[in-house]
């Protein structure tokens, strides 16, 4: 447990959480794929008003999957990128203490 005001970083730990959430990413995006596909098998058979109302709520779908993914994927490098930085401010802090 840190003391008051102390700030202590895994660094190991985070950058395995920014691997996970682009590992997370990947997996949602791959599943999503595979869905479309089979939904687009059925949606085939589909004609008029509900084909037409099916792709209108498909390309709202895949916008809104497209940008949660686009996210994860932004979210996953910041965090990769603070904890670089952090590790390399704690790495200029403990050179500043040596003699």
């Amino acid at each position: 447990m840190p003391n008051p005001g102390e700030i202590l970083y895994n660094h190991a730990h985070i950058a395995q959480s920014a691997a996970d959430i682009g590992v997370a990413a990947q997996h949602i995006k791959a599943e999503l794929d595979d869905l479309e596909r089979y939904v687009k098998q059925l949606v085939s058979t589909w004609d008029g008003d509900a084909s037409t109302n099916y792709q209108q709520a498909q390309a709202k779908w895949n916008s809104a999957a497209n940008d949660i993914n686009l996210i994860l994927q932004q979210l996953a490098r910041a965090v990769g990128d603070g904890n670089q930085h952090m590790a390399d401010v704690d790495k200029a802090a403990g050179a500043s203490w040596a003699v």
